[in-house]
């Protein structure tokens, strides 16, 4: 193998492993805002999270912490979990596979729409299917949650809304500035 293609391969990797962390942690971020596990979290990350700032971590665990579940409610959505968690890993492969394989089409030597539209497609398809079951999870674990429950999940919601929106802003933002700069 010549030095360009191993450092080509590894660069692959990296971009591979990139994306399928990124892929994993926006997955279990969404998922995370009602697949709630309890207050023993906080415990275990050592106090508050004041001054902790807005990103996807600190609002879910802002939002896990005041929901103080009872011992019936874990163990409720602890079952409902185990009930989906193979398909749930599967269909997590699935998309995290399918966002490679389009990676690697955009990204590829040579351009080709077909293959960049057919792995898109594949990923749609890919998508939606966890996002089915995902709802569905999402819908049986509301149903053991108490109204304030519901509404403190909401506003965890609406705060990482806010922040997605915010970090879309800022890569437009450094993406003009750059345009700006190089043209």
């Amino acid at each position: 193998m010549t030095p360009a293609m191993a450092a080509s391969k590894k660069k692959n990797q990296e971009d591979t492993q990139m994306l399928v962390r990124r892929t994993v942690r926006t997955i279990l971020v969404a998922m995370v805002l009602t697949l709630v596990i309890g207050t023993t979290v906080m415990a275990e990350v050592g106090g508050g999270l004041k001054g902790s700032g807005g990103d996807a971590q600190h609002i879910i665990l802002n939002a896990l912490v005041q929901l103080n579940l009872t011992d019936a409610q874990k163990s409720a959505i602890a079952g409902i979990l185990k009930g989906y968690k193979d398909t749930l890993q599967k269909d997590i492969q699935d998309v995290v596979d399918a966002r490679v394989q389009l990676f690697e089409a955009i990204h590829g030597n040579n351009y080709d729409e077909a293959k960049v539209r057919a792995t898109s497609r594949v990923l749609a398809n890919k998508e939606e299917e966890l996002a089915v079951l995902r709802a569905k999870i999402v819908s049986e674990i509301n149903a053991v949650l108490t109204t304030d429950q519901k509404a403190i999940i909401d506003q965890a919601k609406e705060d990482f809304v806010a922040m997605i929106k915010a970090k879309m802003q800022r890569i437009l933002t450094l993406i003009n500035t750059w345009i700006g700069k190089h043209s």
